[in-house]
């Protein structure tokens, strides 16, 4: 301490290091929360109120675990838990604002591998997509193979869709996407597709959490009566590794894989996704390659379908 210690330089030592470790490990969560707070603007009153509930929390915490609790009061416990719950260079703290917000695709430029297996005939094909993502209101593709392709837009009502190559479009539900598919979509389901989250809502029922191998797997407490669903996690980061959907009915499988991921302003975005649809005689692949990815900037999604075109009947 004495050698480390200068007149600008001021160290304090303590000897409880259980509750250090602690103090530095719990103040993570608290500013991930800190931030989702902020970014729904509930107010200082409130960022306060968090804090001081956190800080009762770690003292009770440490206790449980043997620590002392006024290692808590000092600049490892509520000096660390300040700064980092407070300030827009916290890591953490910014990872709260980004969940909050939602997460924006701003640009992302894919490489796209489709093949369509039926009845003993193979149609393959491979193009790029240039991809934005407003959450929760627009997902817009450009597609090109060679020379512009394709047009693309969904909202959470809606599938519109116009090829310029051969002169034609589609206005309307999701039927045509889900022809594409081989299974029925909704827009959150697309949208939780590309973003590397599960394609229900985790929030609407209870599950059972297991250990699968060297993953975490949740299933439904109560499957549906008309599919089967399970989602496998990576135990270090909670990115979503693989969701497999089953139907019983029709024997179709729906198997999403997430090959990797990449970190991108403190925000796990997926870098390689393999799409398998499977049902009797007919087998369908996309596989999805990010190349690049921006996040959370202002996005434009211009789309007009030119009036000479004709409509594609299904």
């Amino acid at each position: 301490k004495e050698t480390l210690s200068s007149d600008t330089f001021k160290i304090y030592s303590s000897d409880d290091i259980q509750g250090v470790e602690l103090a530095g490990a719990l103040k993570n969560i608290y500013a991930i929360i800190c931030g989702i707070a902020e970014s729904l603007k509930v107010g200082e009153n409130a960022i306060g109120l968090i804090l001081t509930r956190s800080m009762a929390e770690m003292s009770r915490f440490a206790v449980a675990k043997g620590a002392n609790p006024i290692t808590f009061l000092g600049l490892a416990g509520m000096g660390d838990l300040v700064a980092t719950c407070t300030s827009n260079l916290s890591r953490n703290f910014q990872l709260g604002m980004n969940l909050g917000n939602g997460l924006n695709l701003d640009e992302a430029k894919l490489k796209v591998g489709y093949s369509d297996y039926k009845n003993g005939k193979r149609n393959k094909i491979n193009f790029t997509v240039n991809l934005r993502v407003l959450k929760d209101s627009v997902i817009w593709m450009k597609g090109s193979k060679v020379i512009s392709a394709f047009r693309v837009k969904i909202t959470p009502s809606s599938f519109s869709y116009y090829s310029l190559i051969d002169k034609k479009y589609f206005q309307g539900n999701f039927s045509l996407l889900e022809k594409i598919l081989g299974a029925k979509v909704t827009f959150s389901q697309v949208q939780n597709l590309l973003l590397g989250e599960t394609i229900l809502d985790l929030k609407k029922q209870k599950f059972i959490s297991e250990i699968d191998d060297v993953t975490y797997k949740l299933t439904p407490r109560v499957q549906n009566e008309l599919y089967r669903i399970i989602f496998l996690f990576d135990p270090k980061s909670f990115a979503l590794k693989k969701q497999i959907l089953n139907t019983h009915k029709n024997n179709k499988a729906l198997d999403i894989d997430y090959k990797s991921y990449r970190l991108i302003e403190n925000q796990l975005v997926p870098k390689k996704i393999m799409i398998n649809v499977t049902q009797p005689e007919h087998f369908t692949t996309i596989n999805i390659d990010f190349k690049t990815v921006t996040l959370n900037k202002q996005i434009s999604t211009p789309y007009r379908i030119p009036s000479s075109y004709k409509p594609i009947k299904l």
